[in-house]
Order: C-alpha cells, then structure tokens, then sequence
C-alpha cells in the first residue's frame, strides 16, 4: 500500500498509473513542460487485488519485453479507456495544479486525480516493479522508484468534482487529499 505518489486521508495505495498529455501547441513534451499550461496528468489509482485484472494482461505482456529505458515494443491494439475508473466512477476526482513528479519537478502540470481505483494483482504489479529508468548500456541499473516524499498542499487549492460530508466542513487547503507535487 506504499507504490502511490498521491495519499487520500494519509492512506496510499498499491500504486498508481499516470497519463500524461501535452498540449497540441506544444511540439514536444520537453516544450510543454516548460508552459503553465503545457501537461495534463491523469492518476488512476491501483489497488492490489488477488486476480489478474484482465484489461492489463495485454499491456503487461508487451512490459514483459521492455525492462530498460528507451526500449520499444508493439502493442497491437489496447483501449486504455479499460484502464480507467468505470465511467460512472470517473465523474469522481480531485483537480489542482502541481508539479511533475520526477526531477526537476517544474510546477507545471495539472493534475486530474480519480477517486476510484482499479484492481491489479500482485503479479501484474511485479511486472512494473522491474522496469528500470536506465538504459541497456548503463553500468548501473536503476529501478524505476519514482516514489517522491509527500508534499506540503502549500497554497495549491484542490478542487473535487463531489461533496464530501466530512471534507464539506475543513476549508480547502485543509482537505484530507495530499499531493505530491
């Protein structure tokens, strides 16, 4: 319960995925990432299940092949909509603008984090935890730990797309949801 970047109430979870998106005006993410308004990252949550969830079995065959940075595989065809919160679920999530969370952790993405998460077994998760952020002709091997120290909300303002009883009452900087960005 410690592989995610984001805490809800304190708790974590067993990891998380992001999708990251530029904006089009940008030519690139490096381009992007040096905007305001340049990166989008939607955080799904994961919750560690006992069953294989079989909407990632195709994309963790594919990972099996790629251990090293900058290694590509094919991926034949995957809706990644099956990686999401059930679209009545998705309707739930916390919004604010934080940083990247890995080096040089510009402040410039905006952050769409699910309330909901999705089940992943042990297994599945094992896959991920052996990828590694170096390269095949590094001496070195790195995993790929990108687990950041929680960070302070700082003045960031969190919205959520729902009312929650307990959170109605605390004024926003206070709410519960810890960032890492």
């Amino acid at each position: 319960m410690n592989g995610s970047e984001h805490t809800v109430g304190g708790v974590g979870y067993a990891g998380e995925i992001h999708f990251i998106h530029r904006n089009l005006k940008y030519l690139n993410l490096d381009l992007a990432a040096k905007q305001p308004n340049g990166i989008l990252s939607l955080c799904v949550f994961l919750n560690e299940s006992h069953d294989d969830n079989l909407n990632l079995i195709s994309l963790n065959n594919v990972l099996s092949h790629v251990h090293y940075s900058a290694t590509e595989a094919g991926l034949a065809s995957f809706r990644f909509s099956t990686i999401l919160p059930a679209p009545e679920k998705s309707k739930e999530f916390w919004i604010y603008d934080g940083s990247e969370t890995i080096e040089p952790f510009r402040e410039v993405v905006k952050w769409i984090v699910f309330r909901s998460a999705i089940p992943v077994s042990s297994s599945q998760l094992d896959t991920w935890r052996h990828l590694l952020r170096t390269g095949s002709e590094n001496e070195v091997e790195e995993k790929m730990h990108s687990i950041r120290q929680l960070q302070s909300p700082n003045s960031r303002i969190i919205r959520s797309s729902f009312k929650s009883v307990a959170a109605a009452e605390l004024p926003m900087e206070q709410k519960t949801f810890t960032g890492t960005g």
